[in-house]
């Protein structure tokens, strides 16, 4: 009887010890899993910024032989309603139908494999580029710029999470809480599950303005309207920064001929 206990205790020893070691394997597993897909996606973040970043320098080199900067293809327009006439800029996507000479393919999204988002101002002298960086599984926004909003309030970037055609009015609110800026997570130039523009539509435009974390890239350059009218960086009648020498920056209206 007492060979029985200490067999069936052996026994049971032994099963516990099974289900200890099953439950440090599987932990294990989790953590491994973890760890590697945080790699691969850290991976896929830095390609996105490589590739951007060659893209930007491509686009430089393309400006200093042309003057400007490609047109994006199959781009839509933005328009401030207050001079519906009057394009501000353009926007699509950077795909093989726009041809860089210092490129032989543009690169695409390592995960989703579409192309970048781009804009360029009407003048065709300033323009931004835009990624979205899986972040550890809470995406951002990633923007490469040589743009310098003179009227935050107005246009405070060139990039829009909107996936349509034709033009849009910039100054509609629809439109405004979908401006895209970079590091934040409001509104994203595409998703990574569908490659469509992400956009939080409980965030409005103020909020998005004030947001002390956005980098809003301002004005350093001029110091009155006619200035920036001159350098053709009006884009309507409206609120505007400019550069004051004893203080930085000031805001200003400025109604334009």
């Amino acid at each position: 009887m007492k060979t029985q206990k200490i067999k069936l205790q052996k026994k049971w020893f032994t099963f516990v010890e099974l289900i200890i070691a099953s439950t440090i394997l599987i932990i294990l597993t989790s953590l491994w899993f973890y760890s590697y897909t945080k790699h691969i996606s850290n991976s896929r973040d830095s390609q996105r910024k490589w590739n951007i970043a060659s893209i930007s320098s491509s686009l430089t080199l393309y400006k200093q032989k042309r003057w400007s900067f490609p047109n994006p293809w199959d781009f839509f327009t933005f328009r401030n309603g207050a001079w519906a006439s009057i394009e501000v800029a353009k926007q699509w996507k950077l795909n093989e139908k726009v041809s860089l000479s210092t490129l032989d393919t543009l690169p695409l999204d390592p995960y989703i494999h579409i192309p970048y988002l781009y804009s360029i101002t009407q003048n065709k002298q300033e323009f931004q580029l835009g990624a979205t960086l899986e972040n550890s599984d809470r995406p951002i926004a990633f923007i490469e710029w040589n743009y310098k909003t003179v009227a935050k309030n107005i246009l405070p970037s060139l990039l829009i999470a909107y996936n349509g055609s034709g033009s849009i009015d910039i100054t509609n609110s629809i439109y405004k809480n979908k401006f895209i800026f970079s590091g934040i997570s409001y509104n994203l130039p595409y998703s990574l599950e569908n490659g469509v523009p992400f956009s939080n539509n409980m965030v409005n435009f103020e909020t998005l303005i004030n947001d002390i974390n956005i980098n809003f890239w301002q004005n350093g350059d001029f110091e009155n309207c006619e200035q920036i009218y001159e350098a053709w960086k009006s884009i309507g009648n409206g609120e505007y920064q400019i550069l004051n020498s004893s203080w930085g920056l000031e805001s200003t209206g400025c109604i334009f001929p």
